[in-house]
């Protein structure tokens, strides 16, 4: 593959963090010398940022907007539209929130092109994919900081230096938060498709008319079908 989704994220991430204060996230120094980006627990975010912060769970490789919602006519409802070139290395490569981080008062879900350093999870062999690179990002829905504990063992699997990660933090109650798990929409899609032993060589055709169909008559589908 010519593209790299840790160098592409890392494109991303300069956005936030020149544009900090008017995104209204804070960037500080952590535990260990490594990079907090804190959008959610002491600041409230904002909508921008984090479409960015979903972009980078996309490991660069996808685009996440807001549209108006055509589901009723009378609604003011926005909705959140997700849009990936190689899409499966850009779900479950990256975006999934796969790879276990715990520690005696701490757990949480890894995501981002984190894990395509770690390799930590059963699912890189079927993707087949994997990286190096000197920095990188890791995404926890959390809202507090990780400890020493769980720097040192991204540090480790990571083989990169502490100083040279980037944790964004984005409780699920924030916008920020709130807004990247709306856009794990097509992440979802895909992971059940391979749960279900969905062909991989399907599985491009499968997004495109997923991402091509009209979203209104997905959802009242996938809602008859429920009831």
């Amino acid at each position: 593959m010519n593209f790299k989704i840790n160098e592409l994220s890392l494109k991303l991430l300069d956005k936030l963090l020149n544009d900090y204060s008017r995104l209204n996230i804070i960037v500080k120094k952590g535990t260990l010398g490594c990079n907090i980006i804190d959008a959610g627990i002491n600041t409230k975010g904002s909508i921008e940022a984090g479409l960015l912060i979903s972009s980078i769970c996309l490991g660069g490789l996808g685009q996440v907007t807001l549209s108006p919602s055509n589901l009723f006519d009378t609604s003011s409802i926005m909705q959140v539209n997700v849009h990936a070139s190689h899409p499966v290395i850009a779900c479950l490569g990256s975006q999934y929130a796969g790879w276990s981080l715990s520690s005696e008062n701490f757990f949480a879900l890894g995501s981002g092109p984190v894990r395509s350093l770690a390799q930590k999870e059963k699912i890189f062999e079927t993707l087949q994919f994997k990286e190096t690179n000197s920095k990188t990002i890791c995404v926890l829905e959390v809202n507090t900081e990780p400890p020493e504990e769980i720097v040192k063992k991204v540090s480790i699997d990571c083989k990169i230096k502490p100083e040279n990660l980037f944790f964004i933090l984005t409780p699920t109650t924030s916008i920020c938060g709130n807004l990247q798990v709306v856009a794990r929409v097509l992440e979802v899609a895909i992971h059940k498709a391979h749960e279900l032993n969905f062909p991989t060589n399907l599985w491009l055709l499968f997004v495109w008319r997923l991402l091509g169909c009209n979203l209104r008559q997905y959802i009242l589908r996938n809602w008859l079908l429920k009831t």
